[in-house]
C-alpha cells in the first residue's frame, strides 16, 4: 500500500489510533479545514437553501484508517414554504465524518458514545501530523516534510472495449507527485491535471475477455490501494439499448446501438442477418441500418455486436422485431360518392399497429378490428376518379394495386322527376347506378328522400321558384328546384351537396323534368 508501511499507535483521549499512509520528504501545506461537502450535507439535511452552515468537532486520528474524524453539526435556513408554512425555518443534522490525509471528505461515520473534543483537543498521529480544534472549526496540519500516498476514489468509466483508447478520468487525492498509472499490471501514459485529478486513455486487454482490473497511481510515496472504487472492466460487447425496436422486413431501418465494448466491433447482426451498414461512434454507441428480411414474416430478433473479444450475451434490451408489409385484398364498398362519408372496410393482412389509411393520398379515419380488417370512412375527394386506398404500419405502406382501388363517382344525378309543386316527388333512373341508389320518393313533409331498397335516406331542404314559362312548352310553367342536402344515411349523398332540377309544371299542378336536364343532389 505504501513504499513502506509503518503503524504507529497513539494514545489520543484515551484511544488508540493508527497512523495515516504517507512519507516525509516535501514541504507541508498550510492548515487544511475539514469540511464536509454541500452536496453531501444537504443530502442529510434533507434541504438546500442558504449555505450551509458547519460546526466541526474534532476527534482525532480514526483507529480503523489512520485518517482525520470529526463530529459535524450542520444548519441550514430556508425562507417561505418550508416544513410548517411560511417564515424562516432551520433544518440540523448530525453525523461523524472522515478525511482521508490529503484532508479531503472520505465517509461518513456514527458519532461516538463518548466525544473526546474540547476547545484545545489536539491529536497527533505517528507521522507528527496534527489535527486540532479552533473555535467550531478543525484542522489538519501536515508534519514538515509529510507526503500523502495517491487514492483513487472513483472513475469517470468503469467499464469499456478491450481494444482500448477510451477517455478516462482517474478521481482521489495525492496525485501531484504521480509517476505511474496502471490499469491491472499495465501502465499507461498519463496527465495530472491537479491533485484531485488525472486523465488518461484506457489500454488494450490482452486477455480479450470480460476481466476486471484496478486502476492504480503511485509516486515516490507509494502506490493507492485498491478498492471498488478504482475497478475497471473489459467487456465483451454488451447491447444495453435501441432506438427503435422494430421496422419493415424490407429493411434501410436507421437504428442507434447503445452499450459497452463497441470499439474495435467488426459486426453487427439482427439476429442471423448482418447490418446493411453500420458505424461505430464511440465505445457505448453504434449507428446501424437493418438489412432486407428474406424470410418476409413478423419475427423478433437479438441484436449483437461482435469485436476481437467475441460477442456479448443476448438480453430483452436487444431485441428488435421485423414487421411485414401490409397487404390490401379486397375493398367494400369499391366506390361512393365525391363527397366522402362512405363506411369502407378493408380486408388484407399485417394491419396491426396501423398508422395511417389514405385515399389516394387523402387521411381517412378508422382503427383496426384485427390484422386483417380495418373499417374507415372515406374522406371527401377531389375529382370523380379511382384512387389507390393504402394502409402504413411500422412494416411500411401497402403496394399499390387493382385490388384497392376506390372510385369517387359524380353527385347524383337522376334523368327522371315527376310530383306535384309543394307535393309528392319521385326521383328515379339515377346514377351512379347501383340496387340501392336508383330511385328515391320524398316524404310528404319534403324533408327527405328515401330510396328504395337500400331504405337510406337523403335530408333535403327545397325550395320551389316560379320563372315563368322559361324552358317549358307554351301553356306550362318553369319551376326551379334548389336546396341542398342537410344530411341522411345514404353513402351516395354528402351533407352539403348543392340539390338543383328545372321542371316543367302543367296548371294541374303535376311536373317533370326539363327536356334533356337532370335533377341533381
Amino acid at each position: 500500500m505504501f513504499r513502506r508501511l509503518l503503524t504507529v499507535l497513539l494514545v489520543v483521549g484515551g484511544a488508540a489510533v493508527v497512523a495515516p499512509p504517507g512519507v516525509a520528504g516535501a514541504t507541508s501545506p498550510g492548515p487544511i479545514q475539514l469540511l464536509i461537502p454541500g452536496s453531501v450535507a444537504y443530502g442529510l439535511l434533507g434541504y438546500s437553501c442558504t449555505p450551509v452552515q458547519e460546526i466541526v468537532t474534532a476527534e482525532g486520528f480514526d483507529p480503523a484508517t489512520g485518517y482525520p474524524s470529526a463530529n459535524v453539526e450542520m444548519a441550514t435556513t430556508c425562507s417561505g414554504s418550508g416544513r410548517g408554512g411560511g417564515g424562516h425555518h432551520t433544518y440540523t443534522a448530525f453525523s461523524g465524518a472522515v478525511w482521508d490525509a490529503s484532508g479531503h471528505f472520505d465517509t461518513l461515520q456514527t458519532v461516538p458514545a463518548n466525544p473526546s473534543a474540547g476547545p484545545t483537543f489536539t491529536a497527533y498521529d505517528g507521522y507528527g501530523n496534527e489535527e486540532y480544534q479552533s473555535g467550531s472549526n478543525t484542522y489538519l496540519q501536515w508534519a514538515a516534510g509529510f507526503v500523502p500516498v495517491p487514492r483513487v476514489t472513483g472513475l469517470s468509466i468503469t467499464a469499456g472495449s478491450t481494444v482500448g483508447g477510451e477517455a478516462e478520468t482517474i478521481a482521489g487525492t495525492g496525485f501531484t507527485n504521480a509517476v505511474t498509472v496502471a490499469f491491472g499490471a499495465a501502465s499507461v501514459p498519463f496527465t495530472v491535471v491537479d491533485d484531485t485529478t488525472i486523465t488518461v486513455a484506457t489500454p488494450p486487454d490482452a486477455v480479450t475477455a470480460d476481466t476486471t482490473v484496478d486502476v492504480t497511481v503511485a509516486s515516490s510515496e507509494g502506490t493507492s490501494a485498491t478498492s471498488p472504487a478504482d475497478q475497471f472492466t473489459y467487456s465483451l460487447p454488451q447491447v444495453t439499448g435501441l432506438s427503435v425496436s422494430a421496422g419493415p422486413t424490407s429493411g434501410g431501418t436507421p437504428v442507434t446501438v447503445t452499450g459497452v465494448g463497441f470499439l474495435g466491433a467488426t459486426a453487427v447482426d439482427f439476429g442471423p442477418l448482418a447490418a446493411a451498414s453500420f458505424n461505430v461512434v464511440d465505445d457505448t454507441t453504434i449507428t446501424a441500418t437493418t438489412a432486407g428480411d428474406p424470410t418476409s414474416a413478423d419475427q423478433t430478433v437479438d441484436v449483437s455486436v461482435t469485436s476481437a473479444a467475441g460477442t456479448g450475451s443476448a438480453s430483452p434490451a436487444d431485441q428488435f422485431t421485423f414487421i411485414v408489409q401490409p397487404t390490401i385484398t379486397l375493398i367494400s364498398p369499391s366506390a361512393g360518392p365525391l363527397g366522402g362519408g362512405t363506411p369502407v372496410t378493408i380486408t388484407g393482412s399485417g394491419f396491426s399497429g396501423a398508422t395511417s389509411v389514405d385515399f389516394g393520398g387523402i387521411p381517412a379515419y378508422g382503427l383496426p378490428t384485427s390484422d386483417t380488417s380495418i373499417t374507415v370512412t372515406a374522406p371527401a375527394g377531389e375529382t370523380a376518379e379511382a384512387v389507390d386506398l393504402t394502409i402504413t404500419t411500422i412494416g411500411g405502406t401497402s403496394a399499390r394495386s387493382s385490388a384497392d382501388q376506390f372510385t369517387y363517382g359524380q353527385p347524383v344525378a337522376c334523368s327522371k322527376v315527376t310530383g306535384t309543386v309543394g307535393g309528392s316527388m319521385t326521383v328515379s333512373k339515377c346514377s351512379p347506378a347501383s340496387t340501392g341508389n336508383v330511385k328515391a320518393v320524398l316524404d310528404p313533409t319534403g324533408t327527405f328522400f328515401t330510396w328504395s331498397k337500400s331504405g337510406q335516406t337523403t335530408a333535403v331542404s327545397l325550395t320551389f321558384t316560379n320563372v315563368g314559362q322559361g324552358a317549358c312548352p307554351k301553356g306550362r310553367t318553369e319551376y326551379d328546384i334548389s336546396g341542398g342536402v342537410t344530411g341522411g344515411t345514404s353513402t351516395y349523398t354528402t351533407l352539403g351537396d348543392t340539390v338543383y332540377g328545372a321542371t316543367c309544371a302543367a296548371r294541374s299542378g303535376k311536373f317533370v323534368l326539363v327536356s334533356g336536364s337532370t335533377f341533381s343532389m
